[in-house]
């Protein structure tokens, strides 16, 4: 089933706090592949969509939140759509690659497999990445991590991750990737990037801040960033060249995007 989905409402905190890493990790989760037309599932506030205009994939970005799309044109510029994953305003064959980015989770993921099968051209593939679970090789932090963190923001249930989508809907697993990726942060960067978590959606955005900035002190000097390693993963999934689309989904037009 679709979950809730905790970003509704926190356009700006993402845009703001979520460190820009997406050219980079699609160019590894790619491997030298450059389709034609990508559609970004779940963009967020674009900077997906921007990693993948970056490596000269010309892309559509949907998302379900309004407020999401709205800060993804003015920041980027690019052509979005608001939509969910489980029901896309996109015409059947028209793309040759959809990615979801750190995402996945929050679908229905039955019904977001056969949209992507709908929409995918024989031979498309679909790329599932994730960039998370952020640590410090403090033994110390990852205490206050497990224990304080969590303890006060347990996560909120979830569906399973890229690792783990089905490969359903005529899709055959090519290949799988894992890698750390290292992101300088100080302090406060990091402690704005803590807020965009689904784990704190719901808190006010400046106490929330303000919590993680003191409990984070012991961990950071003053103004100076620390390199955090992130953990970066993907997967890639081919759509059966002899898979037929399904008929296209009511509604959807003759072109690739509409909306």
């Amino acid at each position: 089933m679709t979950r809730p989905n905790p970003f509704v409402s926190a356009a700006d905190r993402y845009a703001e706090g979520r460190p820009y890493h997406h050219a980079r990790t699609l160019r590894r989760a790619l491997a030298g592949w450059t389709p034609g037309l990508a559609l970004d599932v779940a963009c967020g506030t674009g900077l997906s969509t921007r990693g993948l205009a970056e490596l000269g994939i010309a892309a559509v970005g949907v998302d379900v939140a309004a407020a999401m799309v709205a800060r993804a044109r003015a920041d980027t510029g690019l052509p979005y759509a608001v939509a969910s994953a489980e029901a896309l305003p996109v015409a059947t064959g028209a793309v040759d690659l959809v990615t979801v980015g750190s995402a996945v989770h929050w679908f229905d993921q039955q019904r977001f497999a056969a949209e992507a099968g709908r929409v995918l051209r024989p031979g498309g593939a679909l790329l599932l990445y994730e960039h998370g679970g952020a640590t410090l090789p403090d033994p110390a932090f990852l205490d206050w991590k497990r224990g304080t963190y969590l303890r006060r923001f347990p996560s909120p249930p979830r569906g399973p991750l890229a690792a783990d989508f089905p490969a359903t809907g005529g899709f055959v697993p090519e290949r799988t990737d894992e890698w750390p990726d290292e992101v300088a942060m100080t302090r406060a960067g990091f402690a704005a990037y803590l807020t965009t978590q689904s784990n704190v959606a719901g808190e006010p955005v400046d106490r929330v801040r303000g919590w993680f900035e003191a409990e984070l002190a012991p961990f950071f000097d003053s103004g100076r960033p620390r390199v955090l390693r992130f953990r970066g993963s993907c997967r890639l999934l081919r759509r059966g060249a002899g898979e037929r689309g399904r008929e296209a989904a009511p509604g959807a037009g003759a072109g690739a995007c509409v909306g």
